[in-house]
Formats: structure tokens, C-alpha cells, sequence
């Protein structure tokens, strides 16, 4: 779960069912002595969701009976994701805050993503639009932006669609970024998606008897919400392909969507590695037993750091994208080092914008670039710029020696031979003063 999820720990359901009465039939006192909720009644799983929308963020929600309905927690961890990505790097707006603009596909018949996002504390130029290929998702949708006053904010946007629903699966043959396909002029900071899982009824039956015991919860979705061809996967990959055209991929900053299995993970990775997609990210959200992961990718030039591009744990580490951070240790004092790394600075030419005593954010002009070599030759014409942050991480003390570790953190730029043979020349133009001070 997200560190900013106020859900870390579980509502308090009494408090919470005494705040909003609809809630009181569904909560019972469970053997344990401790107030709980069957997860496994559609009728509580629907009054538990508008409860924590009301009290949490005053939002009030109109759930259909035969479609999804949204888990806040899980809802919120993406929506909390995303805005880390937007905060990393903020667009350029003067006397104001910056304006964000989203697209939801798939917004459902609640609109959760759009209705969260604009209510987040920080949040109030957001604005999004909203995508659905099913009238009546698109009716509720619709009916929940107007009752919650957002109407100004969220455009929910009809897909015309092109499906064939038949009894074993929904077949489409839809342009997934509708929005930015069809008028040149849009803009987005952001996509989000939660695509349906499975390929076919007989895969979420598959799935169903798959798994050991009795479901942990209702599920009571509409096909269009479960069912994709090819599952997510292919949904998913279909987007990528989207977003590659020329004149949508410098349209958004950050492509993203959610990933239900594991396995489809890989996939997405290995499409992405085939495209040459270097700058992409991935996320894992952990709430009890259930298990979801978030990917991201951009044509831009902004490196996110690799907290929020490169999550632990055995089961991810072929997937994740390259580091954009490296680091260096030298034996020296943190003040010997600062000023030795200036010195190295300087000598290449390059334009430092930050001298503080922790870090040195230092961009490589347009004519300078490092060759395999790491040394600086003329870049050709129109070669990008090159951002990365270069800071005293920790000096650790041995019993013979100090050291203290440099860290270069990558902020900018499309090359990432560039950024590694720059701090491979830094690296080695320090070893050099190390070796030479040493023999003095």
C-alpha cells in the first residue's frame, strides 16, 4: 500500500457505520471480539465504499447493482502514485499552481479515479476526462460527476464503440486514447487505466476455480469491465503502440495503467525493452492478501529517481527499468570530496545552478557529450541536454580509513550512454586525484 494511503490501517467500521448509518446493517461482531464487514455481500462491499467516500473525502457515489464496485484503498494507491510522478517533476506555471490535466480510460460507471483525484487535498487544478464505452457505466458516470459538483472538472467522454459482446467475450476494435487520437490539439500530464483482466468468460472461471477456498470478496462486474480480447495484456499493449505515434507521444508527460497479474508484468516489460521504451516505471501495491502493480512509461525527458521507478522484491527484479541513480565511494573527507568534485566540475566545462553544501545540479551543454571513453568531444547538432543531481550520500568510517560515497541522481535527458559516461569520466577524473594525493 501506498506510503500516503490513510488506509495502512483498517477503518474503525463502528465509528465509521455511526458517520454514515447505511453501513449499520452490514457490520457485526466477529468471534475475535472485533467489528467487521462480509466482504463477500455486494450490498456491504457498496455501502463500505460511499461510507469512506463520504467521511474521507466528501464525496457521495450513486453504484450500480450489476457493475463494478471501486475498493477505495486499492483506487487511492494509484491515484497517490501518480501524483508523486506529477510532484517529482511539476509543470512550468508562473503565479499559480500548475494545472494538471488526466485521462481516465475506463472510468466506470463510478468515475472513481477523476472524483478521487480532483478531491485529494493539493489537487484543485485537476482536471480530467473520463472515457467508457458502455452507456450505461457512462450514464452513472455522468450522474456522479454532476451530484458531486465536478461537472467543470470531469468530462466524461462516450467511446462510439465498434464491440461485439457475445456470451464468451467482449470484442473491440477501439482506439484506446481516443481523446488524444482524435483532437491533435489535447494535452495530458497523465494517462490512467485499470483494463479489465481476462480474455473470456471461460479464462474468469478458470481463474475462479484456480484459486484455493472461497472468494475473499463479491465481484460484480459487467462484462466490459472484466472482459477484454487477450486479457490486459493485449490491452495494454495496444496502448503502448497508441501512445508511439508522432503525434501523440509529446502530447502526454506519462502514460501509465494498472496490471492485475504478475505475469503481464513481464510481458508489458518485454514490449517496452523490444520498442526501446527506456523510460518507463513500475509500481507494486500490496493491500492484505491482494497483490496489484502499476507501469508507466514517457517520451520525455524526465528521469524519475528509483523510488518511485524501481519497487524490491525477487519477483520484479528482471522487469525493472536501469537505475537512475549511481554511486561512487573515494576515500576521502566529505569537505575533500566537495571540493575535489568541483574542481572535476569545472574542468569539464560544464554549467553548475546549484552550489549548496549537498548537492550540485549540473547540466552538460548541448556541446559538450561523452564519448565511450568518457571524454568530452563535440556533440552533433541538436544532441539533448543532460541534468543529473551529484551529492555526499554518507561517509562511512573504517577502521583505517574515512570515505564518503557520491551519489548521482539522473533529472534529465533522453541518453543514457551519455549519463553513464558522464559519471564514468567523474568517477575516474576522482580516482585519478585520489591516486595522486595519495602518492604525495
Amino acid at each position: 500500500m501506498h506510503s500516503r494511503n490513510p488506509y495502512i490501517k483498517p477503518p474503525d467500521f463502528l465509528s465509521l457505520s455511526d458517520s454514515f448509518p447505511p453501513l449499520k446493517p452490514f457490520v457485526s461482531i466477529s468471534t475475535a471480539g472485533k467489528y467487521v464487514i462480509d466482504f463477500k455481500n455486494p450490498q456491504a462491499q457498496r455501502a463500505l465504499t460511499q461510507a469512506l467516500l463520504k467521511k474521507d473525502f466528501g464525496l457521495t457515489l450513486d453504484i450500480p447493482e450489476d457493475r463494478l464496485c471501486p475498493p477505495v484503498p486499492n483506487r487511492l494507491n494509484y491515484i497517490l502514485w501518480i501524483q508523486e510522478i506529477l510532484v517529482t517533476f511539476p509543470t512550468a506555471t508562473s503565479g499559480s499552481a500548475p494545472k494538471i490535466h488526466g485521462l481516465d480510460i475506463g472510468t466506470g460507471a463510478t468515475a472513481i479515479y477523476p472524483l478521487l483525484g480532483c478531491s485529494l487535498p493539493g489537487n484543485q487544478n485537476w482536471t480530467f476526462i473520463g472515457t467508457e464505452i458502455d452507456p450505461v457505466s457512462c450514464s452513472y458516470a455522468t450522474l456522479n460527476v454532476s451530484n458531486n459538483n465536478l461537472t467543470s472538472r470531469i468530462e466524461i467522454y462516450p467511446i462510439i464503440t465498434k464491440s461485439i459482446s457475445t456470451e464468451s467475450s467482449a470484442v473491440q476494435d477501439d482506439d484506446i486514447l481516443a481523446p488524444l487520437l482524435n483532437d491533435p490539439t489535447s494535452r495530458f500530464d497523465f494517462t490512467m487505466c485499470n483494463p479489465p483482466f481476462y480474455g473470456s468468460t471461460a479464462e474468469i472461471e478458470h481463474s475462479a476455480g484456480a484459486k484455493e477456498g472461497p472468494p475473499s470478496g463479491a465481484c460484480t462486474g459487467a462484462e466490459t469491465e472484466m472482459i477484454t480480447p487477450g486479457g490486459e495484456e493485449s490491452f495494454v499493449l495496444k496502448m503502448i503502440h497508441e501512445s508511439t505515434r508522432e503525434n501523440v507521444r509529446t502530447r502526454c508527460r506519462w502514460f501509465t495503467s494498472m496490471l492485475g497479474k504478475l505475469g503481464s508484468v513481464g510481458t508489458v516489460v518485454a514490449e517496452f525493452r523490444k520498442l526501446e521504451i527506456d523510460n518507463y516505471i513500475i509500481a507494486q501495491f500490496i493491500q492484505g492478501e491482494t497483490r496489484r502493480w502499476a507501469v508507466g512509461w514517457s517520451f520525455g525527458v524526465d528521469r524519475l529517481p528509483d523510488s518511485l521507478a524501481r519497487p524490491s522484491g525477487q519477483s520484479l527484479a528482471s522487469f525493472l527499468p536501469l537505475p537512475t541513480t549511481l554511486r561512487h565511494t573515494i576515500a576521502m573527507l566529505p569537505s575533500e570530496a566537495k571540493t575535489t568534485l568541483s574542481q572535476v566540475l569545472t574542468s569539464m566545462d560544464t554549467s553548475p545552478v546549484d552550489h549548496q553544501s549537498t548537492a550540485a545540479m549540473v547540466p552538460i551543454p548541448d556541446s559538450v557529450e561523452m564519448n565511450e571513453k568518457g571524454s568530452a568531444d563535440a556533440a552533433a547538432p541538436n544532441s539533448s541536454q543532460l541534468v543529473c543531481r551529484i551529492s555526499p550520500m554518507a561517509v562511512s568510517q573504517a577502521t583505517t580509513s574515512v570515505g564518503v560515497t557520491l551519489e548521482a541522481q539522473w533529472i534529465k535527458g533522453d541518453s543514457r550512454t551519455m549519463f553513464e559516461g558522464f559519471w564514468s569520466h567523474i568517477c575516474r577524473k576522482l580516482k585519478d586525484k585520489e591516486r595522486h594525493r595519495n602518492f604525495k
